[in-house]
């Protein structure tokens, strides 16, 4: 056997035993990882996601005030106007929900944006996306020198006081 086969052998011995190490270790290494930053979200989160849920599935109406009415009872599908371009519903839905595209819907008071957004938020949840889905109505920003983030990172600490500026600056990170 000459010189460059016995190198090309001890290669190739280097290659598979590394191979075969990478194969073996690397799915326990990314389960560990993957269960550690889940882990990171899923305290506090949870219950959050638990309590806004039940605020956006009942809504009060001018018709029965005295108590919450079940959305998917009453919900209206809706349209939207681009320019000149009507989308319907579920184009729009897809764009956030699918897409995860920063969209601002506008329009004026009573149309039913805050009820479209609710229904969203609803249907996120029951289909079980891989991301957690954060609800804020910027009605709820009090006067004073919070920014936006400090306002939504409180709304969440309302329902869960273990969850920390850390783990939703990490959330945000992550998206």
């Amino acid at each position: 056997m000459s010189i460059e086969e016995l190198s090309n052998k001890g290669i190739d011995s280097f290659v598979n035993n590394f191979v075969s190490f990478i194969s073996k270790k690397a799915p326990e290494f990314c389960i560990a990882q993957y269960k550690k930053h889940e882990m990171k979200l899923n305290k506090g989160l949870p219950e959050y996601i638990k309590a806004n849920y039940q605020r956006c599935a009942y809504v009060r109406t001018l018709l029965k005030r005295d108590r919450p009415t079940e959305l998917d009872k009453i919900y209206e599908p809706l349209q939207f106007k681009i320019d000149d371009d009507i989308l319907k519903e579920g184009e729009i839905k897809s764009s956030i929900s699918t897409d995860l595209h920063r969209t601002i819907i506008s329009g004026y008071a009573g149309n039913g944006k805050t009820i479209f957004l609710k229904k969203i938020y609803k249907e996120l949840i029951d289909s079980q996306v891989n991301f957690y889905p954060i609800f804020f109505e910027l009605r709820n920003i009090s006067s004073g020198t919070q920014t936006l983030l400090d306002c939504i990172y409180e709304s969440i600490v309302t329902y869960s006081d273990s969850f920390t500026q850390k783990q939703f600056t990490y959330g945000l990170k992550k998206g």
